[in-house]
């Protein structure tokens, strides 16, 4: 006997994520600038900042989402960078343990990343993956 699961196919629609809209974002964007100075001021240094580096981070996303990317693509790009950080955290990971005498964590890394540049790269990565993110809702 098959089971009729069209009662619950409504419920996979509502749940499903989909990609963000332009005007989603743009709306976020336009409550963001239009701040008022009284409202700066109230804000802390902090939240200033952050809501100024949300507005650069939002443009970006608004444009990428104008070159109409498709979800499928994007999932593809998203998938495709968390492998290649997981692979330079493993790659490090293999370079730590080969060396003698670990010392400071900071100076590994810095000695690493001299080496290999990947470290670097891991956080361009890392700011792309989180580009896609937003994008994905």
């Amino acid at each position: 006997m098959v089971k009729d699961n069209t009662l619950f196919d409504h419920v996979k629609l509502k749940t499903k994520k989909t990609m963000k809209q332009i005007s989603e974002v743009q709306a976020e964007l336009d409550e963001l600038l239009k701040l008022t100075p009284q409202q700066k001021e109230s804000m802390s240094k902090t939240e200033l900042s952050r809501a100024t580096k949300r507005v650069g981070f939002l443009k970006i996303v608004k444009n990428y989402l104008e070159q109409n990317p498709r979800e499928g693509y994007v999932k593809e790009q998203l998938d495709k960078l968390e492998e290649k950080v997981k692979k330079i955290d493993g790659e490090y990971q293999v370079w730590l343990d080969g060396c003698e005498n670990p010392k400071d964590t900071s100076e590994m890394r810095k000695a690493y990343n001299s080496q290999t540049g990947a470290l670097s790269q891991k956080e361009k990565y890392n700011e792309q993956l989180k580009m896609l993110r937003e994008v994905l809702g």
